[in-house]
Order: C-alpha cells, then structure tokens, then sequence
C-alpha cells in the first residue's frame, strides 16, 4: 500500500528547509506510531519565486510493506512546483498486514 500526497505538512523529517508546522508535528507522530514508511525526495518539491519564501518538501508517500521506494524530483519545468516520481522495484513481495489502523488525524485509508 502507498499513498502519496502534496500537503502543507511540513516537518523537518521531510522538509529540513522549511518550518514544522503543527500538522507536520501530527503527521509525523502518526507515521511513526503507526510504524509506517516514509518516502520522499532529498530536494525540495516546491521552490517559490518569492525571496521570503522557504523551499519546501511537500509531495511524499507514506507505505506500509514496500521498501526501497525511490523518490525522483525534476526540475525541467518552469513552475515553481518541481514533479515527482515514486519508483517501487518490481520484486517487492514483502508481506504485510493489509489492514489499515484507524486515523487519529482523520486520514481515511481503504482496505483492499
């Protein structure tokens, strides 16, 4: 399983850049309680045109029973937002417990 998302939750796991804000504090303990993976890009995702403004890391995913998920960010384009790629390896087969645990944040997983 593997969500990936682009959120305003900034954490310095993820985003060492930019400042934690509480919703990047909440997400973070949720991975971790949860025993989650992480997976996101060692360059920042978005990198504003404002002097003021901090680049950031907010699109990644979160997994459960994938590992070595590699996170590829390009910077081709001419946006302020930089794409990003999750590449998951083929021979991923790790078992895993496909029953996702209830939210304390309010972020509704499906089961499959």
């Amino acid at each position: 399983m593997l969500h990936c998302w682009r959120l305003q939750r900034q954490h310095q796991t993820w985003s060492p850049h930019s400042t934690t804000n509480q919703c990047g504090r909440v997400l973070n303990k949720f991975i971790k309680n949860c025993g989650f993976l992480l997976s996101y890009s060692s360059q920042p995702t978005i990198v504003p045109y404002r002097s003021n403004q901090r680049p950031a890391t907010i699109d990644f995913g979160i997994s459960c029973g994938l590992d070595d998920i590699l996170v590829e960010t390009q910077t081709e384009l001419s946006s302020d937002h930089n794409p990003v790629q999750f590449i998951i390896p083929e021979a991923n087969n790790s078992p895993y417990d496909k029953t996702a645990p209830p939210s304390p944040i309010g972020i509704n997983f499906k089961n499959y």
